[in-house]
């Protein structure tokens, strides 16, 4: 469908709460948020000119998105103002994660929550990103990490079974896998499933409780990890850019965030390091234990260069390290 905006007319969107009119010019705004929000390339300046323009302030569909995108940035002072322009709050809020808990927390208006949803709310503001349980402190504590993406790769895992272990997807039925996951890795898209059991969770991608989204509903039913991570936008933007625009795989996002962490820190450089399990999607056959085929999200070929410089990278920063393709 073509939207003229020259046109004063509306356009209805459905958000899987109730429809809600927006103006074609107003539409076209929010379509910009949906495009920052989904590449995380965007900035201060980029966020202020949506502000100012007519109609944004006191439209909830586009003030909950904006102020989204600013608490990702920090800004929680222009967050606040959009938010209290918008007065008494809608159900849309229910959309935006961060927006929830922040009104939450500086006592601004939030709709009508049910007792789950609420104590969702109060079990993520716990558990998200925590300060004194980072994926770096867990690592420190075990001395080392084991990653086991879910590619055909080893036939049987070899790191160190007191190793950090960060494994990928269901990876239960990856039969190469013989222990449980400290970190369980997934993207944004899966299923929550208690029967594969982890300590912790790291959600890939770019950080999902930024976007419209409401995924975090899913954590009203499990509520048992002690930590949720994601990762940062910078890094996922900047990797956006280094893949032409693609889309970083989850297992390069990750590596990419170790390795640069590892830079960071000299406490982590004196830990062991154990990669398997990853492919570089170009292969005929399917490139993952349980027969999925390669994304076409994912510009392979550029990230088989990424991802050997990253290993490369791992290899010179760790006291001992293998990488088993």
């Amino acid at each position: 469908m073509v939207y003229n905006l020259q046109k004063k007319r509306s356009v209805r969107l459905n958000f899987n709460i109730k429809k809600i009119t927006l103006s074609t010019d107003l539409y076209a705004l929010f379509m910009q948020l949906e495009r920052l929000a989904k590449s995380g390339d965007y900035d201060l300046a980029t966020l202020r000119r949506i502000h100012i323009a007519p109609g944004v302030i006191g439209n909830k569909t586009l003030s909950y998105y904006l102020a989204s995108l600013y608490l990702h940035l920090g800004e929680e002072g222009q967050a606040s103002d959009l938010l209290v322009s918008c007065g008494r709050a809608g159900r849309e809020m229910k959309q935006y994660c961060r927006v929830l808990m922040f009104c939450q927390r500086n006592q601004l208006p939030t709709p009508s929550l049910t007792v789950a949803e609420q104590g969702c709310l109060e079990y993520l503001n716990r558990v998200l990103n925590p300060a004194l349980l980072t994926i770096d402190h867990l690592i420190g504590q075990h001395g080392g990490f084991s990653i086991v993406g879910n590619a055909p790769g080893a036939q049987t895992v070899r790191g160190n079974p007191a190793s950090c272990k960060l494994y990928f997807n269901n990876y239960l039925k990856n039969p190469r896998i013989p222990d449980i996951a400290t970190v369980h890795v997934v993207t944004p898209s899966w299923q929550i499933d208690a029967s594969i059991p982890s300590e912790c969770l790291c959600i890939t991608g770019n950080d999902i409780f930024y976007r419209r989204s409401r995924v975090w509903r899913k954590f009203i039913k499990y509520q048992q990890f002690k930590a949720v991570y994601t990762l940062p936008q910078v890094l996922w933007s900047d990797l956006v850019v280094q893949l032409g625009g693609f889309s970083p795989s989850a297992g390069l996002l990750l590596l990419s965030y170790l390795s640069q962490q590892i830079s960071l820190n000299q406490s982590m450089s004196k830990v062991n390091g154990y990669v398997a399990g990853f492919s570089s999607g170009q292969t005929k056959i399917n490139h993952s234990y349980d027969s999925e085929p390669a994304s076409d999200s994912h510009n392979w070929a550029v990230e088989s260069d990424l991802f050997q410089r990253v290993v490369d990278s791992l290899n010179a920063q760790c006291i001992h390290f293998v990488n088993e393709p």
